[in-house]
């Protein structure tokens, strides 16, 4: 008889079922841990078994996770890469301000001779 086929199995809805000689057995799917019977879920985000980039947030979700990369970064979330605000013009510096990139941000300066806060400059 194959229980795994016609469903008289006890697995967990997150298990697999396999069928063995006179019996079957119940493996606990990836992204999640157990006996088969019971299966809960791995939160890859709290246990650090994820592989998101330094510049990355992890989300967990049932039975994997998603990596996100951080205001100021672009990538797939595994890789991410600095977005240089001050090149690609995607700043908000008053004109007469100058843009420094930092890592996932940059800074406003009033230019000589203005002072504010760099997104609001006035000349002396």
């Amino acid at each position: 008889m194959n229980e795994c086929q016609s469903g008289s199995h006890d697995c967990h809805s997150s298990a697999a079922c396999f069928n063995i000689p006179g019996s079957f057995q119940c493996v606990c799917k990836a992204g999640h841990t157990g006996d088969g019977r019971n299966c809960s879920d791995v939160n890859e985000c709290q246990s650090g078994s994820h592989d998101c980039h330094s510049s990355a947030s992890c989300f967990n979700s049932p039975g994997s996770f998603q990596c996100v990369c951080k205001a100021g970064h672009t990538g797939d979330g595994r890789n991410c890469s600095d977005v240089n605000e001050c090149q690609s013009g995607s700043h908000d510096c008053h004109s007469s301000a100058s843009c420094f990139n930092s890592p996932g941000s940059f800074q406003c300066v009033c230019k000589a001779g203005h002072t504010g806060d760099g997104k609001n400059c006035t000349g002396n």
